[in-house]
């Protein structure tokens, strides 16, 4: 480190020591505070806002207020940098009450790295909070509620790195009349994220992001992602944004409302020079219940200025039969190039209607729309939620939405459930799934560190799972178009939640690689065991003609599962002696169990291999796979394996 560095590290030490230094805890008690009090301890707590509004703070404090109370008769407005608003102590979140006579519950301008954590603002007049060129602003766990004012529940304008977090924006109380305009008004800036919140019956928009007054180019990346919008009459407005991400959300439409949309994308009249684009709107999930016209479920005009848009893996589904006049993509003519792929269309009971094009061209079926060029990958179908009755939009097992998607590079789901490299759903909720990261051999065909793929290199290998007859009767429809290189054989994976038949939760058809590695179905991936929570299960391996084996005991399994390999010791495997030694210190699968039924014994030499020797195929005979059954099948695998039994129970 040259002298330059250390100075500049002992500066930068001594600056965070005194920030450290002074920063203090202040509390406020409506109740039973005093602002004569030094506010230092809850014992001690000051009373009202005007205090807070009027002390000397330091960069770094931290103004608690009391939980379970309601601030009232003064707007809050932090008076300098680096300041943090919070609560303390037990019961709902304190409440800081404008009373329909404040213009704000909170206001400030120029001041950065403001933090709001666990406090409820309400009844604004005009607004609950505005902001005003503030960067760094945090807001975590609070409520906004308008009380059926109008205007939004809060304004941000010309702001950089905001990050609102686990909020709630809403502006009617149940059965309310709607009169907001938005419930979060994103005015200029750049950078915000938002996310894992609720947008909630707010006449306007859930969310409005706009240039504001002072246009700067655009609102540069935002990512707006895992939040619920529901009852909004536009969920979602955007008409500045450049790469904007929106993905994981969930919008529920109102059907009340005479005008509804879920995602619009359109400009600002005096500043249409910075509408969006560059922007990708993935893996949300859009509930549309057209009751009454005109509700669309993606808007796009102003396409003229509008430019490079990626819609791919969402769901749009229409609840509402009876009207059917919505649209599932309405477009107004421009010049923008906007793309569709991987998406999932339903109507319930209704046709397939309402999709339009830059033109204005309509076409009335998915298919009409995909000979565009649009949503090629797309597929009309019910997408099989778990209840859209009580909106819990979780696939069910069988839902065409499942492994639909295309990788986007997304990491997690709303619930944040991981989404996997390939393959992944459409939609907002990914379904639960574990990776089994295996390593097993079949002694068979095992020869000096790997196994021989002779079945493969012969064509013999059936393209769909073999294992639908007895004794297995396993119905999975695992098929593929082409067996992958360098497969030896199909296996049957079970798991299980203790060690008997009877706790078995999942099974499986998979393949089984050269060097031991079990994979899916594209012969490289770790095997994906589906509707599986991730938690600690046994393993079991079963094959059509080895004896099968069960880890020894219960593996942790997660969508990141870490290796588990029977093949390195007998120990590995349940039961004694479970796996034949093949010396060097490695183990595989017994051979010679032409029937199937757990034991190698002299009806698989009689009534399988004898009636199978000198044939060629994809045998139960053939113990070794190599697509002969002969003597070496009876000398080498089943005659020296004679009299073991599985040991899996």
């Amino acid at each position: 480190m040259n002298f330059i560095k250390i100075i500049r590290f002992l500066t930068f030490f001594l600056l965070v020591s005194v920030q450290l230094t002074f920063a203090a805890n202040y509390y406020v008690d409506a109740v039973n505070g005093n602002d004569s009090n030094s506010g230092l301890s809850p014992s001690s707590a000051w009373q009202t806002i005007n205090k807070v509004n009027n002390f000397s703070f330091a960069s770094g404090d931290v103004i608690a207020f009391s939980r379970g109370e309601t601030f009232t008769g003064y707007t809050l407005s932090p008076n300098r940098d680096n300041l943090t608003f919070t609560s303390y102590g037990n019961g709902d979140l304190p409440v800081i009450d404008a009373q329909n006579y404040l213009q704000y519950c909170v206001i400030w301008s120029h001041k950065d790295n403001i933090t709001f954590s666990y406090i409820k603002f309400y009844n604004g007049t005009v607004e609950c909070m505005d902001v005003n060129n503030a960067n760094y602003l945090t807001i975590d766990s609070c409520i906004f509620d308008g009380n059926f004012h109008e205007a939004q529940t809060a304004y941000i304008g010309l702001s950089y790195y905001t990050h609102i977090t686990k909020s709630v924006f809403q502006n009617a109380a149940s059965g309310g009349v709607y009169k907001n305009p938005h419930g979060l008004y994103l005015g200029g800036g750049g950078y915000q994220i938002v996310e894992y919140s609720k947008f909630l019956n707010n006449e306007g928009d859930g969310i409005h992001i706009n240039v504001n007054v002072s246009p700067d180019g655009g609102v540069p990346h935002p990512i707006i992602r895992g939040n619920w919008f529901e009852g909004n009459s536009q969920n979602y407005q955007d008409q500045a944004s450049d790469s904007l991400e929106f993905y994981d959300n969930v919008i529920v439409d109102n059907p009340n409302v005479p005008y509804a949309v879920g995602i619009s994308f359109s400009y600002e009249s005096a500043y249409s020079q910075y509408c969006v684009r560059n922007s990708n709107v993935f893996n949300n999930t859009i509930l549309m219940n057209d009751s009454n016209t005109g509700h669309n479920a993606i808007m796009i005009y102003g396409l003229s200025a509008i430019t490079n848009l990626t819609f791919k893996n969402n769901i749009i589904l229409f609840t509402n039969s009876n009207q059917g006049s919505g649209y599932f993509i309405y477009q107004q003519a421009g010049g923008g190039n906007v793309h569709f792929n991987n998406n999932l269309f339903y109507r319930t009971g209704g046709s397939q209607t309402n999709f339009s094009d830059l033109q204005n061209n309509v076409y009335n079926s998915l298919s009409s729309w995909q000979s565009t060029g649009n949503d090629v990958k797309s597929v009309w179908a019910n997408p099989l939620l778990a209840d859209v009755a009580a909106k819990v939009f979780t696939l069910l097992p069988g839902s065409p939405a499942i492994n639909l998607g295309t990788n986007l590079g997304l990491n997690s789901d709303y619930n944040n459930n991981p989404f996997p490299n390939v393959r992944p759903d459409v939609g907002a909720f990914e379904h639960p799934f574990v990776l089994l990261n295996t390593k097993v051999f079949l002694g068979g065909p095992y020869n000096n560190g790997s196994m021989t793929t002779l079945l493969n290199t012969q064509n013999l290998i059936p393209l769909s799972q073999p294992y639908y007859l007895s004794p297995w009767n396993y119905s999975g429809s695992e098929s593929v178009s082409s067996i992958p290189p360098n497969i030896v054989d199909w296996v049957l994976v079970e798991i299980r939640s203790g060690t008997t038949s009877n706790t078995t939760i999942s099974r499986k058809a998979a393949f089984l690689r050269s060097d031991g590695a079990l994979v899916d179905l594209d012969g490289v991936s770790p095997l994906r065991m589906d509707f599986v929570n991730t938690g600690n299960y046994y393993i079991v391996i079963r094959h059509r003609n080895h004896l099968a084996i069960m880890s020894s005991l219960p593996i942790f399994l997660s969508p990141s599962s870490n290796l588990y390999n029977f093949t390195t010791s007998q120990s590995q495997a349940y039961g004694r002696n479970p796996m034949l030694d093949l010396g060097n210190g490695l183990f595989a699968m017994y051979p010679g169990d032409g029937d199937s039924n757990g034991g190698v014994s002299s009806i698989d030499r009689n009534y399988t291999w004898r009636l199978e020797n000198g044939s060629s195929g994809y045998l139960q005979g053939d113990y070794n796979l190599n697509g002969v059954v002969d003597i070496t099948d009876l000398n080498v695998c089943w005659r020296e394996n004679n009299g073991n039994l599985t040991q899996v129970p």
